[in-house]
């Protein structure tokens, strides 16, 4: 569900002005790069000791704790940096070829929009870790349905009736992250105890 996300949005967003779809692909590709270089593998890493240590009935909290940390320090970081230089990203990635400046500008703008979802991203991939290591896939599961159910309608109320067009998909695809990070949040206190604030 949490891949349909992308497919769906890039659907939304062929329903823009023409080239809006390219736009779209081109800047999710830019934002998932630093998420799939550098963020989600401390998901992935942190998985199996956290599996290990919830099997044992060993103490979490301090592995729990380092681990969101780390996610939230290198998300935020690279969402800072690569939002101050977006401009020259996108240009370095894609301005190569024959896209004029002014779709570099419209390129950098979808692009700084979308790096707002890093966090969200890296914590929600975390939460999910978390979740599978208890054992708990039914939660995540719900919660990732539930954004995708929500997000091509949102998609289109924040692309058409808000006037959003390109910018409006990517702007939902924002919100819908950010709901379901906190949904996921809210879940893994209320079944298993674990919350983010601690």
């Amino acid at each position: 569900f949490v891949a349909l996300v992308p497919i769906l949005a890039r659907s939304a967003a062929s329903l823009t002005a023409e080239g809006g779809m390219a736009l779209f692909n081109y800047a999710a590709k830019l934002v998932e790069l630093p998420l799939g270089v550098a963020i989600t593998v401390l998901s992935v890493a942190v998985f199996p000791l956290l599996s290990h240590a919830f099997a044992r009935g060993q103490e979490t909290g301090p592995l729990l704790r380092s681990s969101f940390r780390w996610v939230l320090a290198v998300s935020v970081g690279l969402m800072v940096s690569l939002f101050v230089f977006r401009r020259l990203f996108a240009e370095l990635a894609f301005g190569w070829g024959r896209m004029t400046s002014a779709d570099l500008d419209r390129l950098s703008v979808l692009f700084g929009i979308g790096l707002l979802s890093l966090p969200f991203q890296g914590l929600a991939g975390m939460l999910m870790a978390v979740f599978n290591a208890k054992r708990d896939t039914a939660a995540p599961f719900r919660v990732n349905a539930v954004g995708a159910l929500l997000f091509f309608p949102l998609a289109l109320a924040f692309a058409f009736p808000l006037s959003g067009g390109v910018r409006g998909v990517m702007a939902a695809q924002v919100v819908v992250f950010m709901g379901t990070c906190a949904l996921q949040s809210w879940l893994l206190a209320r079944r298993h105890g674990i919350g983010l604030s601690s």
